[in-house]
């Protein structure tokens, strides 16, 4: 019994203290990037959640004053809308400002050509393009998506 104590005592094979120690640092490094993966990835998701908001603001905005008609279209600058509401983790509720401007611009001077076999017709077109462009920042970055209709 005593033999097979003095045999384990000097027998060296298992983990040292350093190669625990360098395990734990690799380990710890790996963790640490992925952890800054899982941060980009969050931070590209609101981002992506942001730009899909604004865009939906811009095209509800053109769906509206395409509605109205091309007499009641009228040039809007600098208004602000809040986004949707969302609850952090913290508990805190976070939104999105973004500020719409449109710009309408007469197009009245093109002409309609309808090929019919052999005959033109040219009539004239009254119309006029809605330009929506809603801004917004995102971490002190702006950014700005722009829509484009034609009203006749």
């Amino acid at each position: 019994m005593v033999r097979q104590l003095k045999k384990l005592l000097r027998n060296k094979s298992g983990f040292g203290l350093l190669e625990i120690v360098a395990s734990m640092l690799i380990m710890s490094f790996m963790f640490s990037g992925i952890m800054y993966l899982h941060y980009y990835n969050r931070v590209i998701a609101v981002r992506i959640h942001v730009r899909n908001e604004a865009t939906r603001i811009a095209q509800n905005y053109l769906d509206s004053l395409s509605a109205q008609g091309i007499h009641n279209v009228q040039d809007i600058e600098d208004v602000e809308v809040q986004g949707s509401t969302r609850t952090l983790k913290s508990g805190v509720e976070a939104y999105q400002k973004y500020t719409v401007n449109v710009v309408t611009t007469d197009i009245s001077d093109v002409t309609n050509i309808n090929v019919e076999s052999t005959s033109y017709e040219i009539k004239h077109v009254s119309a006029k393009r809605i330009d929506v462009e809603v801004a917004y920042e995102i971490q002190g970055t702006p950014f700005n998506i722009k829509l484009s209709s034609v009203v006749e």
